[in-house]
């Protein structure tokens, strides 16, 4: 038998997922790593995980072009990166930056620099969706850290704009 398909889940939250590593700063039940995404290096091996889920960490991180280098060293070369992120412009007062199409190109060439350093891993683009609505009101916003969930309707789900890429490292 192989080796274990390593999972890395991070900045997961309160969303757990059985059979991966959990890492987040805050020691939900359940998380396995308590660690600042900003605090590197990361306690794991170069090239240890084979697939990262990002899923609405990377619009939090102040250091982004640290964390970016991380993901880089603790994904093994033909490893994947699923990130979900809002797309655009949005009023969460938590959120430090804004991904578009835009930031996947910057991403996964060179010329992105401000993102990957010469030290930095390559990235190539494996596929790229928008899932939701036009925007509007974030509502998914006050029910995930206020704890306020609003009668916004059945087509809820639709509200939220989400850019969804996964990257492969070269």
């Amino acid at each position: 038998m192989g080796e274990p398909y390593r999972l890395l889940n991070l900045g997961c939250g309160k969303d757990i997922r059985p059979g991966w590593t959990n890492m987040d700063r805050n020691a939900f039940p359940g998380v396995d790593i308590v660690h600042d995404l900003c605090e590197v290096p990361w306690p794991f091996a170069d090239g240890f995980f084979d697939h990262i889920l990002a899923s609405h960490v990377l619009e939090h991180v102040v250091d982004f072009a640290s964390v970016w280098r991380e993901i880089g060293r603790v994904l093994k070369s033909g490893g994947t990166i699923e990130v979900r992120v809002p797309k655009g412009f949005n009023t969460d007062p938590y959120h430090v930056r804004y991904f578009d199409e835009w930031s996947i190109e910057r991403l996964t060439s060179r010329s992105g620099k401000g993102c990957l350093d010469d030290e930095g891993a390559t990235f190539v683009e494996v596929s790229r969706r928008l899932r939701g609505g036009t925007g509007g009101f974030p509502w998914w916003h006050l029910e995930h850290y206020i704890g306020i969930r609003l009668p916004y309707g059945k087509f809820a789900g639709e509200i939220k704009r989400e850019l969804v890429f996964v990257l492969r490292k070269q």
